[in-house]
C-alpha cells in the first residue's frame, strides 16, 4: 500500500501584516484545504511609526490571532519598526533561522522592485536566506538539510514596478476568501475613520458570488484576472527554482 503524500510546508514572508494575503493569499487558502501547512512571517509588528495604527497594538493582535486561526494559519512575528527594515546579514541571520527551523518545501517573498523600501529589503533578504541560508546559521548548529526547496516571490500589486511573472496558480476557488481577507486589513487600519469600500461585482461563472471590495481587495481581484488570461482568477510569481515547472510541489496545490 502506497504511503500517504506528506504535507507540503509553505513559508511565507511578508513586511507587513497584509502583505502575504495580497500576494499570495489564495494559494495559501488552496494549501491549506488540501492538507498542507502554512506559516506566514510578519516583520513589521511594532506600529508605534504608523500613527493610524499606534497605541492599538493589543486590539490589532487580537483580531489577528482570530483571523489566522480561523484560517489554519501559523504566524510569526520579527518585531520590527515600519520602513526601518534593512537587507544586511542581521535580517538575513533572522530568516535563515526560520527556514532553518520550519523547514519549508516553499519559501515566498516580496518581489525585488517594488516601491515599498520594507518590501525589497525584505523580498532581498528572503531570497538569501532561503538560497543560502547554510551560511548565515552558527558553527555549532548543523544546517540539518540542503535545502533544495522551492523559492518565489510575488507582488502587493500597485506598488510594483517591474514584476515580470513566470508562475500562475489558479486560486479560482479560493480568491473569493482571500479578497474578503484583504477586506479585514483595510476595515481594521480604517477603524471606521474614513470610507473603505469601493467596488461590488458579481462573477456569475461561480454561482453568482457577489463580493464588496475595499481598496486592497480592489487591486488584488484585478490583477487576480489579469493573471488568468484566460478567465477565472489566478495568482503570479516570479521563481527562483532550476527544479522544471512538472516537477516542483506548487504545482500540487
Amino acid at each position: 500500500m502506497a504511503e500517504p503524500a506528506k504535507p507540503i510546508s509553505i513559508l511565507a514572508v511578508g513586511a507587513h501584516m497584509d502583505d502575504c494575503w495580497l500576494g499570495m493569499g489564495a494559494t495559501a487558502l488552496k494549501a491549506l484545504r488540501k492538507g498542507h501547512t502554512v506559516t506566514m512571517v510578519t516583520a513589521v509588528s511594532n506600529y508605534r511609526k504608523l500613527p493610524f495604527l499606534r497605541g492599538r497594538d493589543a486590539e490589532i493582535k487580537t483580531k489577528l490571532q482570530a483571523l489566522n486561526e480561523k484560517m489554519g494559519v501559523r504566524t510569526l512575528e520579527l518585531g520590527c519598526d515600519y520602513m526601518r527594515l534593512h537587507n544586511d546579514p542581521a535580517l538575513v541571520d533572522r530568516i535563515s533561522q526560520i527556514v532553518y527551523d520550519v523547514k519549508p518545501d516553499i519559501v515566498f517573498g516580496h518581489a525585488e522592485d517594488e516601491c515599498n523600501f520594507d518590501h525589497t529589503a525584505l523580498g532581498a533578504a528572503t531570497r538569501v536566506a532561503a538560497i543560502h541560508g547554510e551560511c548565515f546559521m552558527e558553527p555549532a548548529q548543523e544546517w540539518q538539510y540542503r535545502w533544495g526547496g522551492e523559492v518565489y516571490q510575488y507582488t502587493t500589486g500597485w506598488q510594483a514596478r517591474d514584476f515580470r511573472p513566470d508562475t500562475f496558480v489558479d486560486v479560482s476557488e479560493t480568491i473569493f476568501d482571500a479578497l474578503a481577507t484583504c477586506n479585514f486589513f483595510d476595515e481594521l487600519y480604517a477603524q471606521g475613520q474614513w470610507p473603505t469600500k469601493s467596488l461590488t461585482f458579481t462573477d456569475h461563472n461561480l454561482g453568482d458570488r457577489s463580493l464588496t471590495l475595499t481598496s486592497h481587495a480592489r487591486f488584488k481581484f484585478a490583477q487576480s484576472m489579469t493573471f488568468s488570461g484566460s478567465g477565472g482568477y489566478a495568482e503570479a510569481f516570479k521563481s527562483y527554482t532550476r527544479t522544471p515547472l512538472g516537477q516542483r510541489k506548487l504545482a500540487q496545490i
